[in-house]
Parts: C-alpha cells; sequence; structure tokens
C-alpha cells in the first residue's frame, strides 16, 4: 500500500471526505486528491503535520510512513531532552544518507553566521517546501544562487 492508499485508509476510517479533510486541515482538496492517488508522491513535512491530527495518528507515525523518519519512539519513556536529541539525530542521520556534504555545509552555516542571517536562509528553504510559492518563483531563487555561488 502506496502512503496515499494509507492516508486515504485512515481518512475513511475517521468517516471523512476529502474536503472535510481539507477544511479541517487547511490543506487544499486538490492537494488531499493528489496526496490519495499517489500524483504526490512524498508530501512535505508541513502537509504531514497539518492532516495528522484528524487522521486519528500521530504526525510522527504518519512521518514515518511517509519514509522521513526509521521509527517512532514511545515519549512516554523518555525525557524530552532525550527525545529532541534523538529526533536531531534521526534528522541528520537523513541529511547524511541523501547528501553528506550537506550537513557540513549546515553545520559550517550554523557556527559561522549570525541568528539573522540564518533565520533569512531558513526562510528561503522553506519558501521551496511551500507548494504556495509559484515554481517560476523558485526557479528565479535558483537562478540568482547560481549567479553569485558560480554554480
Amino acid at each position: 500500500m502506496h502512503f496515499g492508499e494509507y492516508v486515504k485508509k485512515l481518512r475513511t476510517d475517521m468517516k471523512l471526505s476529502q474536503r472535510d479533510l481539507s477544511k479541517k486541515s487547511g490543506i487544499s482538496n486538490v492537494e488531499i486528491s493528489r496526496l490519495e492517488s499517489g500524483e504526490r508522491q512524498k508530501p512535505s513535512p508541513t502537509i504531514i503535520k497539518a492532516i495528522a491530527p484528524y487522521l486519528g495518528i500521530s504526525s510522527e507515525e504518519l512521518m514515518m510512513q511517509a519514509g522521513y523518519i526509521d521509527h517512532v519512539i514511545d515519549r512516554d519513556k523518555y525525557d524530552e531532552e532525550s527525545i529532541a536529541l534523538f529526533d536531531t539525530y534521526q534528522k541528520a542521520k537523513r541529511i547524511a544518507e541523501i547528501d553528506d556534504e550537506l550537513i557540513g555545509i549546515i553545520l559550517q552555516i550554523a557556527e559561522k553566521f549570525p541568528e539573522e542571517d540564518i533565520k533569512s536562509m531558513k526562510n528561503i528553504l522553506h519558501s521551496f517546501l511551500d507548494d504556495r510559492v509559484p515554481d517560476a518563483d523558485k526557479q528565479t531563487m535558483l537562478k540568482i544562487f547560481e549567479r553569485f555561488t558560480g554554480v
């Protein structure tokens, strides 16, 4: 069962229509339809976190089903600091599996730049996850990066 089928099963088990889930979560009906049909293979964590509470499942469990995390830990057994450290480790491990150089670049940015610059960089990266930002705008941003980095 692919992720979209899993979401559809959860939604129907909760006796929600796609429109109901859309209204409750703030995610467009079209996006939910794409997700369930398999047209949207891997939704952003933002979408997952928005729909999970209305599907009767934790966002962590849904993130695991989507392939973002390996497993969900029982949060009642650990203190919040241990959980946060484990979550951070899982994220860093996943980034390193995709592109080991990227994790090093992120670390250098975090160590080198002031907080306000880091915040700006995070906002730029978030815009690439935001489905409301037109692809043309994303392409323009990439061209600007290419111009200044020579890549």
